[in-house]
């Protein structure tokens, strides 16, 4: 691991997006905490610099999570906060064409943070579970499963799977041997769980 400090770069920040884009070959990091401020500029990283891009983006927030759809060459992204403002917006960024976009689905997850999402490859579809959002100014954790498939969201909860406990964090990767995504651990009010779940 090596680490090393450009003339242009993104400085420093914490819970930003950041996303490999294996269409294009970059790295496309966005928004975040700077400490101070909630920065919205896009960068992209090519192996040797970064680049800062000025777009029509999504508002300063952290907590924005994504994936690259890898059927549609298209970073795909839910939820954040700025504030104590919560988000159920979903965006789509094109690193190809450098275009973010506003989607509309008639369906959405509610508006949340610290949940997990990873891009099934075999059923292009992306797949959202868990995360933390405020309802009547109490904390609420979501157990429910929503699969995107590029134009809108579908609930999962309640079709017969066994899901969860409502949680955020832990790990969560798609196994393309299996066909699964698969995700370990979780935290729910700094209770630590060991499980592990998978899913198609």
């Amino acid at each position: 691991v090596s680490q090393s400090r450009y003339c242009s770069w993104p400085g420093v920040r914490a819970n930003h997006l950041l996303v490999w884009d294996s269409n294009t070959n970059v790295l496309v990091l966005w928004g975040g905490y700077s400490g101070s401020s909630f920065p919205s500029q896009t960068w992209h990283w090519n192996g040797s610099a970064w680049t800062s891009l000025s777009l029509s983006c999504p508002s300063g927030r952290q907590h924005l999570f994504g994936v690259f759809d890898s059927g549609r060459n298209i970073i795909v992204a839910f939820g954040g906060t700025y504030g104590s403002t919560y988000y159920n917006q979903t965006w789509e960024y094109n690193a190809a064409t450098t275009t973010w976009t506003q989607k509309n689905p008639t369906h959405n997850p509610e508006a949340r943070i610290w949940h997990k999402m990873a891009f099934n490859s075999s059923t292009n579809r992306t797949i959202l579970f868990g995360g933390m959002g405020v309802v009547g100014g109490l904390r609420q954790w979501y157990d429910h499963t929503w699969r995107y498939d590029g134009s809108d969201w579908t609930d999962l909860h309640g079709t017969g799977e066994i899901e969860p406990v409502p949680y955020h964090g832990g790990g969560i990767v798609y196994d393309s041997n299996a066909n699964k995504i698969r995700w370990i651990g979780s935290d729910q009010n700094r209770e630590m769980f060991k499980s592990y779940w998978c899913v198609s």
